[in-house]
Order: structure tokens, then sequence, then C-alpha cells
């Protein structure tokens, strides 16, 4: 028999406006699931539920071993089991703090004692997805994105008619740019927005979409790049906002990269101009791909 652990790792979010600051808000818990060795476990079933009330959630840790999952402030009991381990029951707290860490393990199976450590650290320093994947790492296309790490982002309304709005959103040094701009998105009511940017990132991965196993191969980028090109748009999907970015980053020799946007770690600013359409533009699930595609006859 294995025997591994489920390393929790909680990255808090926020509700309201953008920048506001709400304790106790419902947030975005990402719980990692490992081995002894340190290797991730995919595909592993994972049940988190509030202690003493209903509500439990079943879930599945992605390519990178992670599961996402909205929580409020309170006490929860999360176990997880794969083939080959045993499986072990252990509660943690969610503080409901903005950009609060709290590493949790539960040892599947029995052995010593439970580790608890609590640092005082951001989620966007704790947990870059640059850090976690390789160049031949894969992302699976069901990945939430989580919000509230950009919380040195500005927005401006430049423009404002019946028929569109146009904002400048403009990241500082050291927000996450796909999760700010989920915020605007929430927000700000989007239902329909494309969207061009350019800046600079100290570390960035995209993704090169594999269509025959459903999943995007990790692209990791790990060293201050320019953004030559961030184009994006926005639709809904059952009555939520998905940003879809594409990006070219330049390094320093002069070479490119470029693919699907997962994360843009921002060094020193990243400038993005989004229009948004008042008529909302709508997603729909592609079978055979896997991806939610617009479909303009909604």
């Amino acid at each position: 028999m294995r025997f591994g652990w489920v390393l929790v790792v909680v990255l808090f979010g926020w509700g309201g406006g953008v920048g506001a600051q709400v304790v106790g808000a419902p947030s975005f818990v990402i719980l990692k699931v490992q081995d002894v060795t340190g290797a991730v476990v995919p595909e592993a079933e994972v049940r988190v539920k509030p202690v003493g009330k209903d509500g439990e959630s079943v879930l599945r840790s992605d390519g990178h071993g992670l599961v996402y999952f909205v929580a409020s402030q309170g006490r929860f009991e999360a176990s997880a089991s794969s083939p080959g381990f045993q499986v072990k029951h252990e509660n943690f707290e969610a503080m409901g703090r903005p950009g609060q860490v709290v590493p949790l393990t539960l040892q599947i199976g029995t052995g010593g004692p439970i580790l608890v450590q609590e640092e005082p650290m951001t989620a966007i320093q704790s947990a870059p997805l640059a850090a976690q994947v390789g160049a031949e790492e894969t992302i699976l296309l069901t990945r939430p994105i989580p919000v509230g790490l950009a919380p040195g982002m500005q927005v401006k309304l430049l423009k404002n008619t019946k028929d569109e709005a146009v904002y400048a959103v403009v990241f500082q040094r050291g927000d996450e740019a796909l999760s700010g701009l989920t915020d605007v998105a929430i927000n700000y009511g989007v239902g329909d927005a494309h969207f061009t940017g350019i800046g600079a990132v100290s570390g960035a991965t995209v993704g090169w979409l594999d269509l025959q196993r459903k999943l995007y191969h990790a692209i990791p980028a790990r060293e201050q790049v320019e953004v030559l090109l961030l184009i994006g748009d926005v639709a809904t999907f059952n009555g939520k906002p998905i940003v879809h970015g594409h990006l070219v980053l330049g390094r320093r020799d002069g070479s490119t990269v470029g693919g699907h946007m997962w994360e843009l770690k921002v060094n020193p600013t990243l400038e993005v101009f989004v229009t948004v359409n008042k008529t909302v533009l709508k997603k729909k699930l592609d079978e055979a791909s896997g991806m939610k595609v617009i479909d303009p006859t909604q």
C-alpha cells in the first residue's frame, strides 16, 4: 500500500468592487494532492464539506494535483482518495482573509502527527503557476481561475455609450493579470468584450492546446519578458464571464514564446484596454474538443 499527503494551500480572493477587501467573503480555496515523494496526484477524488453542515463537494484534482472550490469563512473537512492510497479525513479552517496562505498537510492512511503551519505571505508569492509547472506538464481545460490576485490593479472608465464602454485596466508590480481581468469581468458585469494589452512581466505561463488529449501543455517563462501582444475576449458560460486570452512574449535575446494565457505576474506594469459591448455573448460546450466556444446563435 502506498501512502501520500494532501497539501492544502488556501489562497483567498474577495468580492465587492475592484481592490475592495471583504473579510469573510466567499473565496477560492486550492487543495494540492501529492504523494510521499512530493509528486502530484492527478485525478484524485477529493471531498470537502463544512464541519457540522450539509453540502459535500466531490471534486477531482487536475494535472497538477490541484483542486479549486469556493468556501466562506469557517471550518471544513477534506479527504482525498486515489487507487493505491488509503483515505484519512482531516479538518482545516478557511479564514476568509484576502492574501492569506494556510498550508495544511493531511496524511492519507496511518502515521505521525498532522502538521499545521500558517505563513503571512501573499497568494501570488506563495504558489505562482510558473513555479509549479514544467514544459512537459499539463493544464486541464476545466481549471478554474482564482480571483483577487491583483490588489494593485486600477480601472478607469474612458468611454460609456448605449452600445459600448471602454476601460483602461492598469496592473502594478506583483499583480496576476488573468485573475485581475476575471475580477473586472465579474465586478463590472461584463458579458461580452474584447481587449488588447502591452507591458512586461517577471514570469508567465502560456499553454499549447492538445486537442487529442483535451488539455494544455504548459510553457513557462520564468524570466523577465516583454508582453509584445496580449489579445482576448470575454463571453459568458452558465451566466459567468470567461476570460480567454492569447500572448506573445519577448525574451532578452529577441526570441518569442506564445500561447494561451494562464498566468502573468506583472513587473513593472501591464496596460490593458477593454472594450465592453452591451449585448451579452454566450459560450457553449464543444463536446469534440472539451472547450467552451462562443455560440453566436444564442
